[in-house]
């Protein structure tokens, strides 16, 4: 073979894809639960005791159940157009159920597992009085990630593909949903419900420890501006993410009325993100200034932690899905 020939890399089909999904889910949850470890009880210094493990189990395992059972829907949706995989001669003939949507398909039973695991596990440690180190509680929860997502995965992932897989192929587009009732149902609530949970855990923990080393009854303003910074651009930014794939396969299906989409380019987005994050921060710092509070308690601080996060969600969601539907319908009509 001559060098410049280049060696064409088969498409992968269904099961292949699956599997791929499955082992990839397992390493990007040992990631997590690296980063949960060190930012939990080493970043806002040496933390123990049953009270913080407890809280650990609670937090990590029903989110991360129930987001990574969700992000492979959303994304081998988008592939399928892009032609990443495919279904093969033995698969396309497999009987298709009818296609629903991501959330009802998999949230029943992926917040049984998600929270059923989670009460048992907490149950369990506080009727034998177990008294775990951190990195037995680390390892439980990351034990318990791989198999809770791993089955989700398994079970409804290659039906939900093969579903639509086959209405693109066979053009069955459904009735395109009004735009704002879309962002809002299958974007905003669902993700703020979620963010809003594992972020109100990250926020209780980071505030009391901002508390403590400021020797005050409240969390200083000078932690708590740069705290909206941070959440607002790095939320924006996952849900850009989100939103661009999730909208992506709707496109195809004709839910998405894209042809109304304005384009938006990256240094545009980027922009936006940068600058509404800046701005929400400048406006936190002067309506503290404005009230003469030298910060605020670890309740307030949270219930504002949670506007944050309201506000970013929409925004990245917004730029999502601009940015996915107006470039997924370009795609479609370019054939």
């Amino acid at each position: 073979m001559a060098q410049s020939e280049k060696k064409i890399k088969p498409v992968p089909g269904l099961k292949e894809t699956v599997g791929k999904e499955i082992v990839g889910n397992a390493i990007v949850m040992v990631i997590i639960v690296l980063c949960a470890w060190g930012l939990t009880f080493h970043t806002w210094g040496p933390a123990g005791g049953i009270g913080t493990y407890l809280g650990f189990i609670a937090c990590m395992v029903p989110f991360f159940t129930i987001i990574q059972a969700y992000v492979p829907f959303i994304n081998k949706r988008a592939e399928l157009g892009h032609g990443k995989w495919e279904l093969k001669e033995d698969e396309a003939g497999l009987p298709a159920e009818p296609l629903t949507n991501v959330w009802s398909l998999i949230l029943p039973k992926a917040l049984i597992y998600g929270f059923g695991s989670m009460l048992i596990v907490v149950a369990l440690i506080k009727l034998t009085g177990w008294q775990p180190t951190t990195l037995w509680v680390v390892l439980l929860v990351l034990v318990i990630q791989i198999v809770t997502t791993t089955l989700l995965i398994k079970e409804y992932l290659p039906r939900h593909l093969l579903s639509f897989a086959a209405a693109v192929k066979e053009g069955k587009k459904t009735a395109p949903q009004p735009l704002a009732g879309y962002f809002i149902v299958e974007h905003v609530v669902p993700f703020f419900l979620l963010q809003a949970y594992i972020n109100g855990c990250v926020a209780n923990r980071a505030f009391h420890f901002e508390l403590a080393k400021a020797g005050q009854s409240y969390v200083p303003g000078p932690a708590l501006v740069p705290d909206v910074f941070i959440t607002f651009v790095l939320l924006a930014l996952i849900h850009w993410m989100f939103s661009n794939a999730l909208t992506r396969g709707d496109v195809r299906l004709g839910r998405v009325p894209a042809e109304n989409l304005k384009n938006l380019s990256a240094w545009a987005a980027l922009g936006i993100i940068f600058g509404a994050g800046l701005v929400a921060a400048v406006v936190y710092g002067f309506i503290l200034k404005i009230g003469g509070v030298p910060g605020l308690s670890v309740g307030m601080a949270v219930i504002f932690k949670m506007a944050v996060i309201a506000l970013s969600i929409i925004l990245g969601s917004w730029i999502g899905i601009r940015w996915g539907g107006s470039r997924e319908y370009a795609e479609m009509q370019q054939g």
